[in-house]
């Protein structure tokens, strides 16, 4: 969040906005922040009428909530504010449906949440536009530079015309017990695309849509980055932390969901970089610790400082 860092695309034309999913895999970074933090967001140019935005955000007390122009649709009553975990988001909206409470699904790590503090979806009109799928801009951790998001993102899913359930990206590591991705292999539509976020090539490569073009999806839907780096250093932002592992190949490190420092149990540190970078915030004695446990085996730690003085060092 600290570095403005977003994606945008405008799509050409409107298409179905009835019908759509979107899903996608988050890491959080800053927790409980007390501010909103945007997931994905398509909203209305200047002066629109007739159409409804779409806002799917974490709130500033770490619940999910998911907004139309001018009300919240859903807000839920659990909590996401574990920084160790991946979370898989599915949202599933249909509104040619009869009961208004199925015109919208929300799915988190493959399972549909039911308990919300909030729940307006008797709102939604049936047969009505919802928000995402419009000529109008669309946004992947931000709104147009406000609301940033703060963490990780992969695996990024938008079916144009389908209501989908999380199977269709997802599936139970049956050695595991754990809710991984799964390439999804339908259509996508006029206006769906998937951005894998894998291709470090350069940031254009980086955010293209890798949908495959056919009869539905005619042409692809590139995103734009913003302050997206890919210089080595600090600032590089495509990570091998991932919901997903692909084991050793080449040399490399394989990708999976990699350890980084704990933002509920770092005292006063200000961690960034999705809690990577650790600095001590002006407090002579501060700590961070790891938000993964060590119980058997062989790990290590590895850190680089950066600027030290006599009284400011790290062990």
């Amino acid at each position: 969040a600290s570095a403005t860092a977003y994606l945008n695309w405008t799509p050409a034309s409107s298409s179905t906005a009835q019908k759509w999913t979107w899903s996608g895999w988050v890491k959080r970074g800053k927790i409980s922040t007390g501010a909103l933090q945007t997931i994905f967001a398509q909203r209305p140019n200047a002066g629109a009428t007739n159409q409804t935005g779409i806002w799917v955000y974490i709130t500033g007390s770490d619940q999910i909530d998911i907004s139309g122009q001018s009300l919240d649709w859903l807000i839920t009553a659990p909590v996401y504010r574990d920084p160790s975990g991946w979370y898989h988001v599915v949202l599933s909206v249909d509104t040619t449906q009869a009961t208004a409470s199925n015109r919208m699904s929300l799915y988190v790590n493959g399972t549909q949440v039911t308990s919300f503090g909030t729940d307006n979806r008797s709102s939604i009109t049936q047969n009505g536009t919802l928000g995402a799928n419009l000529a109008n801009p669309a946004f992947i951790g931000s709104t147009a530079t406000s609301y940033l998001f703060d963490g990780y993102q992969a695996e990024i899913n938008m079916i144009d015309g389908q209501a989908l359930t999380p199977s269709s990206f997802g599936q139970t590591d049956s050695a595991t017990g754990v809710w991984v991705p799964k390439k999804y292999s339908g259509t996508y539509g006029a206006n769906g695309f998937y951005l894998p976020l894998t291709d470090t090539s350069s940031t254009t490569n980086l955010v293209k849509d890798n949908a495959p073009i056919d009869a539905t999806h005619t042409a692809a839907n590139n995103w734009t980055p913003n302050n997206i780096s890919l210089t080595a250093g600090t600032t590089y932002d495509s990570m091998i932390d991932v919901p997903y592992c692909t084991g050793q190949t080449g040399g490399t490190q394989p990708s999976g969901n990699y350890c980084v420092m704990n933002p509920l149990d770092c005292g006063s540190a200000l961690l960034t970089n999705g809690n990577l970078k650790f600095n001590n915030n002006g407090s002579y004695l501060n700590f961070a610790r790891a938000n993964f446990g060590v119980s058997s085996g062989k790990w290590y730690w590895e850190y680089k400082t950066t600027t030290a003085s006599a009284n400011n060092y790290a062990l």
